[in-house]
């Protein structure tokens, strides 16, 4: 005996529609949370997706995810900012964005420009400028640092000296303090380079020389790195502002800036670039003269 296929057999309840709709309470639960926690940008993380009138099976399955909102801009140094780069330490995407942004810093660190007999473009700094943009300062240090090290144990050639390391754990974090949730424009560009250049790469960077090779007196290695920073300082804060202006649009559309106008590379920016570094070598040579010279004539 053949049954009709319209009808049913008491077995064969049909439980889609219970189905769908606890999946559209989740959904609308999920959607209430997103909104809150864009409007409140001090929440470090959402809570896990779940609520009191899910089953309990599905309270133990739904997972808990760690996510920072990068859409809003934060006032420099508060706690709000300082909480926000914390909780990137516990969100998977930005953490899997740091080690690529590592792994980018050390397979670049093999290519460099040459422009004169003794002077090349490195262009590591590349990758510092755009993973603060994106990363805070917390997960920048750690990122500089582990570069720096994974760097150094690949290339296996000179000697290892933490100071390095630290310079570049702290060139890191300060692309990142100026342009992580902030709205970056020449003047924020011009500052976290000159800091960089001058003060970590220059400055540390002689005394990291002279800890390690000691040939030299502070004044000789710190007198040739200024020299050759001052000179690469117009070239590489252009080279940012292409970079920076050439991704800030499509960083913005994926949500990992703040939305804002993509910073424009203009001739009168170019020009006041270039009279600085001009101005900053003058100053420099002047400091010398009148320091070393002196010295030496006695």
């Amino acid at each position: 005996m053949y049954r009709n296929q319209n009808e049913t057999t008491p077995t064969e309840t049909n439980v889609a529609p219970d189905s769908f709709a606890r999946e559209r309470e989740m959904d609308r639960v999920r959607a209430e949370v997103a909104r809150a926690y864009a409007e409140n940008p001090e929440l470090a993380m959402l809570p896990d997706e779940t609520t009191e009138d899910a089953p309990e099976n599905e309270k133990k399955r739904a997972p808990r995810r760690h996510r920072t909102d990068n859409t809003t801009f934060l006032p420099f140094f508060s706690a709000a900012y300082f909480r926000a780069a914390a909780a990137e330490l516990l969100d998977v995407r930005k953490l899997c964005v740091a080690a690529m942004m590592a792994a980018l810093s050390i397979l670049l660190q093999y290519i460099s420009i040459p422009l004169t007999s003794g002077l090349a473009l490195q262009i590591t700094f590349t990758v510092s400028a755009v993973s603060g943009a994106v990363l805070g300062p917390f997960l920048s240090l750690i990122r500089g640092a582990v570069s720096d090290i994974v760097g150094f144990a690949l290339s296996g050639t000179g000697a290892f000296y933490p100071g390095y390391t630290l310079s570049a754990a702290l060139s890191a974090c300060v692309y990142s303090l100026f342009f992580w949730r902030k709205k970056i424009n020449f003047p924020r560009v011009l500052a976290a380079k000159a800091i960089v250049s001058l003060l970590i790469n220059a400055a540390l960077g002689s005394l990291w020389n002279v800890r390690l090779l000691g040939a030299k007196s502070y004044g000789v290695y710190f007198g040739t790195s200024l020299a050759k920073q001052i000179i690469m300082f117009p070239i590489e804060v252009i080279v940012i502002l292409l970079l920076l202006g050439s991704l800030t649009a499509p960083l913005s559309r994926m949500g990992w800036m703040p939305k804002q106008e993509p910073i424009k590379t203009t001739r009168g920016k170019v020009i006041a670039v270039v009279l600085l570094a001009i101005f900053l070598l003058l100053v420099a040579a002047l400091f010398f003269l009148v320091k070393y010279v002196p010295a030496v004539q006695e």
